[in-house]
Formats: structure tokens, sequence, C-alpha cells
């Protein structure tokens, strides 16, 4: 199927679901289980979960990285993901169930990308309007290198449309995250979590 005959996704608005609250303790475990958790700082400086907030983190291994930062903090996250893992409806009933929403990016070659993302960002602010926590990777694809990347602007886009289509949104946090791997792919590695 090509893009242009794709639906337009609009994922339901939602702060916490039965699945995410589940499976988040065999997340937190599996995450012990595999790396050695040398260092996980200031949690205890993290606002009230009733607040909404916006976690940004450097993003060096694909899948894992949301896994390890799902698993370690508490309030349940929302996480935008790439749009193509959508397509088949079976998987995107189990991605919903798990708080993520399809982004749509310019290698996607939409026509109407610009319109499809209105409406995800409009979701991430009606969530974020529930004091719903999102969680987002602005370099907006993963490198194993530790280094700083450019961010892309999806971040700054969401803020902005955020503050003017709610005012009360004002008191929005902006958390950022710093994942550091010794080896990411080794096994029992050490990991910190800032």
């Amino acid at each position: 199927m090509s893009n242009k005959n794709r639906p337009v996704l609009t994922p339901p608005i939602q702060r916490a679901t039965i699945p995410y609250f589940l499976t988040r303790v065999l997340a937190k475990q599996g995450v012990k289980r595999f790396h050695r958790l040398t260092t996980v700082e200031n949690f205890n400086k993290l606002p009230k979960e009733r607040n909404p907030i916006i976690f940004v983190s450097n993003h060096q291994n694909g899948m894992m990285d949301p896994m390890i930062i799902s698993g370690l903090i508490k309030p349940q996250l929302h996480w935008l993901t790439r749009s193509d893992v959508f397509w088949n409806p079976l998987v995107r009933k189990i991605l919903y169930a798990y708080n993520q929403m399809p982004i749509y990016r310019q290698r996607d070659r939409f026509s109407n990308i610009r319109e499809r993302n209105d409406i995800i960002w409009d979701c991430c602010i009606e969530r974020l309007d529930l004091c719903a926590a999102l969680s987002l990777f602005p370099e907006g694809n993963h490198n194993p290198q530790k280094t700083i990347r450019d961010m892309k602007r999806g971040l700054s886009d969401l803020l902005s449309l955020a503050v003017k289509k709610h005012s009360d949104l004002k008191r929005l946090k902006i958390i950022p995250l710093g994942l550091e791997y010794e080896d990411y792919p080794g096994y029992r590695r050490r990991l910190s979590l800032r």
C-alpha cells in the first residue's frame, strides 16, 4: 500500500492503561537483570506525578532505551514512535495499549505530513492536559556513539502548540535524562540514568 493510501491515525486520549501498569514490573526486572545499574540519580527530585511532564533523553539503543526509561520512571510514559509500525491493526492496538503514538517523519514521504503530525500534537497536548508524562528522544533516531547530536524540531513544535492551545500547560515541566551504556550490546554491562 502506498503512503498516500494510508489512513490518518488518531490515537486515543488516555493518561494510563492497565497493560502498561502490569508489564512495567517486568520491564524493570528485565533492565535490572540485563544491566548493572551503577547510577540512577536525582529521581527523588522529580515533580509530583500529577503535573504534565516531558522527559527528553539521548537515544543510543533503539528499543532498549524506552524499556529502560519506562521501567525505571514511575509514571506511565507516553512515547512518539515512528509511524510505519502502526500500519498493522493488531500491532496498532498493542502500541496504543502501551501509550505509543505515531509520529510521521520526512523520510515517510507523506504529502500531508504536517496535517498528520498536527493530529498527533493535539493528542499529545490533550494527554499532557490530563497530566500525563511524555517521553521523547529529540534527536529523532538512535546512534550507538556517545555524542550529543542535533535535535529535531518536534519538541519545540510541541511546546509552542501546547502553550498556545492550553495556557494552563505553562506549568509543564521538561526534564532532561541522560542514558549512558558502558557497552550497550553486552550482557551485565554498566548502565547509568541521570
